[in-house]
């Protein structure tokens, strides 16, 4: 029985088989994981030291810069709950374990994966307390 499919005669005895083609580890994943993780790290670092900072803005410095109320309401808060400096340890925390993940996964070092995932939970951790700690 020949069915004629475009310009390719099949015949039923005729089966197609794909070549086998081995799968082999890529090299390049892992470092440019490593990479991006770093540059995660550099974003947590700068998160870290912009709470840091805001809780030790006083008020003439805030009088001088020209801070609307609901500026100086969450200033007040971060400050006067310590949710300031809570956040900033656990970004702070969280840029060094993404820094050091993203390192050993440029090492080709797998306990970089696992200390990645706990860099990146403790993001989640961060922004659970600030969405708990704001509302609370």
């Amino acid at each position: 029985m020949d069915e004629e499919i475009g310009s390719v005669m099949m015949d039923v005895e005729e089966e197609l088989v794909m070549p086998e083609i081995p799968v082999r580890p890529n090299n390049a994943i892992p470092v440019a994981i490593g990479i991006i993780l770093i540059l995660g790290s550099l974003t947590g670092a700068l998160l870290s030291a912009s709470m840091a900072i805001s809780v030790q803005i006083d008020d003439s410095f805030r009088d001088q810069a020209g801070y609307t109320e609901e500026m100086n309401a969450t200033l007040d808060m971060l400050q006067d709950s310590g949710m300031g400096i809570s956040l900033s340890i656990i970004y702070g925390a969280m840029s060094l374990a993404l820094m050091i993940g993203g390192v050993l996964l440029i090492r080709k070092k797998p306990l970089g994966v696992k200390i990645s995932v706990f860099g990146s939970s403790l993001f989640l951790l961060a922004a659970l307390v600030q969405v708990v700690w704001s509302y609370a």
